[in-house]
Parts: structure tokens; sequence; C-alpha cells
């Protein structure tokens, strides 16, 4: 019974350590549930790479009926460097054009890619 309860110590210690160096270099803020046309789109971005990362931060609106790219901008990080970005746009037709229905944020840094929960 030791032995188990052992193993399952060591199994659970080594989890917590792989989640931790495993863990994305992207954080993305959630954004409101509801969006209207002429409404403006505010989202924090936060780069956090676990190497030293030469690239562009690239973000795209993404919807059922399509994709707009609203943000792309370099940056070079060293490994455990810090950098928060936030974009805000406003929702209208020259920047979205026909977009509609559900859509995401999806952000892309380096090898790393995260997509916020649909709006």
């Amino acid at each position: 019974m030791e032995k188990k309860v052992f193993g399952l110590f060591i199994f659970a210690l080594t989890a917590i350590f792989v989640i931790q160096f495993a863990s994305a270099s992207i954080t993305l803020s959630q954004p409101s549930s509801t969006y209207n046309l002429g409404d403006t789109f505010s989202s924090s971005i936060v780069l956090n790479p676990q190497s030293d990362t030469s690239d562009f931060l690239v973000a795209n609106l993404i919807c059922n009926s399509g994709q707009v790219n609203i943000y792309k901008s370099p940056f070079d990080l060293q490994a455990g460097g810090q950098t928060n970005v936030s974009v805000s746009i406003k929702l209208n037709r020259p920047l979205i054009g026909n977009l509609s229905g559900n859509c995401s944020l999806d952000a892309k840094f380096g090898s790393d890619e995260l997509e916020t929960q649909p709006f």
C-alpha cells in the first residue's frame, strides 16, 4: 500500500513540473459575450516566452463567416521576459467587412497559438 501511495505522489509531483514547464507563452483576456457593429473590441495579450523568441505577434478576429487580421507587430523577447500588448479596435465595416456570427480572437507568437472563447 505504501508503495502505491509513494508512486502516486511521485506521479503527481512529476505532472506538476511538466505542466509548469509546458506553459504557453501567450495569455489572452476573455472578451465580453456580445459585440455589435460600431462597438469597440479590446483585449489584453501577455507574451511570456519560455525561450528567446523573435517573431511577429499576430492577432486575427475569426468568425463563422471569415476572418480578418486586426494586429501584427514584431517582438524580440528573451526567455522569461514579459510584454503586455493591448489591442483595441472599433468593429466597423471598413475593418471587419461582413463578418458576423460567433467570433473569437486568435493570437500567434513564435510557435505558440491561443484562441479566446467564442463571443
